[in-house]
């Protein structure tokens, strides 16, 4: 697969063009920068999105942790859909930062968060609403009965995590990602407390 694209892009690139690696100090600083806080910004998410998990079983035990971790792969669709489905919008934000066009990423930005927002609460207002029918269809009359309720309040807190979708994209498209990593630790931090 590696092999026929090569040969695709080769086809498709300008002649003359090369392959080689260049060494251009900036331009090495700038994708460092760029790749160590986009790193940063996964790794924070990876840590936080085991953390939950970690408080609950401390706190609560493993049978709530069990309850909560099921009502969870279901309510985290709504992000997860959500973020694969916009994300074009960091490249696409990132072109028309670079061209400098600040009318169209304002169009973009608000058109992106209407987008976004309907579409979670589209996705959402079922999963809250028809919480305990659909656990009830896919674990059971009991744990229906027990968990409905977490699925709820996922739901909505997926719902509204939906929000920042397009927030961060814009905010790291347009070459914020120094700013994007810091408010994502702090907001985190207060998720995690």
């Amino acid at each position: 697969g590696a092999s026929v694209k090569a040969v695709v892009a080769r086809r498709i690139l300008p002649r003359g063009t090369s392959f080689a690696p260049s060494f251009q100090r900036e331009g090495l600083m700038e994708v460092f920068e760029f790749g160590f806080y986009s790193w940063l910004q996964g790794f924070g998410g990876l840590l936080l999105a085991h953390a939950d998990r970690f408080i609950i079983a401390s706190i609560l035990g493993t049978s709530s942790l069990s309850y909560y971790v099921i009502c969870l792969q279901i309510a985290q669709q709504i992000h997860v859909i959500l973020v694969k489905g916009v994300a074009f919008l960091f490249p696409l934000v990132s072109g028309v930062s670079e061209a400098g066009e600040r009318e169209t990423i304002r169009r973009l930005y608000f058109s992106s968060m209407h987008f976004v927002t309907v579409c979670a609460v589209g996705l959402g207002l079922p999963m809250f609403v028809f919480a305990e029918d659909i656990l009830d269809i896919w674990m059971g009359e009991q744990f229906a009965s027990q968990a409905s309720i977490m699925l709820q309040v996922l739901s909505f807190s997926f719902t509204l995590l939906a929000t920042s979708i397009v927030p961060h994209y814009f905010m790291n498209g347009g070459g914020y990602v120094r700013l994007n990593t810091l408010l994502g630790a702090v907001s985190g931090l207060l998720v995690a407390v």
